[in-house]
């Protein structure tokens, strides 16, 4: 499993995703190398991004919460933080989604997030769609433009690729990531704390009833809902 999660992670480029560098591997005792998981001496050491300033967004469900994440009694976000969060992770599920991966497991605590004014006052990260860096200058503005973000999807633990299956069956799985994404909002939403304007929350509240519709197919995609989110 840590080696499909580190596969998954180093091919996704995008600024709202917490990026894989690489990794390295430690360890003593027969090895088969990262493509067979290796001996049970050895172990993988990720290399990630420096992300300075972020913070997980959420803690693991309780046993009380059982499938819901839990939330310090005092996290709190204004109305511009969360546009500012709720957009990044869907244009990093846009991203995603296009190349036929699902993350798999869209909780708060596998979202980092900062103050979008620590962040010099980038909130939404960039577009969908990959990027070519052939030079220097390319490297550079990608890590100003990753820098920038408020939001960063990361743990890859669960992710998988769905490409392979029938054209007709893929959207269902978009559409499921839609509601696990909805169910997030809302519980953003009852966290926020009556700063900011309440036409801010609109499109918020648009986006969770949207995408945790009953009828999977009556959910709209994450281009979709990114849209819904620019404001």
């Amino acid at each position: 499993r840590n080696v499909d999660e580190v596969r998954a992670s180093c091919a996704v480029d995008h600024p709202n995703v917490l990026r894989w560098l690489g990794f390295l591997e430690e360890g003593h005792g027969e090895h088969e190398g990262a493509s067979g998981g290796g001996g049970s001496g050895w172990r993988l050491l990720g290399v990630l991004e420096w992300a300075p300033g972020f913070s997980s967004l959420g803690k693991p469900p309780s046993m009380s919460s059982i499938t819901r994440d839990t939330y310090p009694p005092e996290a709190r976000w204004s109305g511009p933080q969360l546009l500012a969060i709720a957009r990044g992770i869907a244009l990093a599920l846009e991203h995603l989604h296009a190349s036929s991966l699902s993350h798999g497991d869209l909780y708060a605590h596998n979202i980092l997030w900062r103050d979008d004014a620590a962040a010099g006052g980038g909130g939404g990260g960039g577009g969908g769609g990959g990027r070519k860096r052939p030079h220097r200058a390319s490297l550079r503005a990608a890590a100003d433009e990753s820098a920038a973000a408020t939001a960063k999807l990361s743990d890859f633990g669960a992710a998988f690729y769905y490409g392979g299956l029938p054209a007709e069956q893929r959207p269902a799985f978009e559409r499921m990531e839609a509601r696990a994404f909805g169910l997030l909002l809302e519980e953003l939403l009852e966290r926020h704390d009556g700063a900011g304007s309440d036409a801010l929350l609109a499109p918020l509240r648009e986006a969770a009833a949207a995408a945790t519709r009953a009828r999977p197919e009556e959910r709209p995609g994450f281009s979709a809902l990114a849209r819904m989110l620019a404001v």
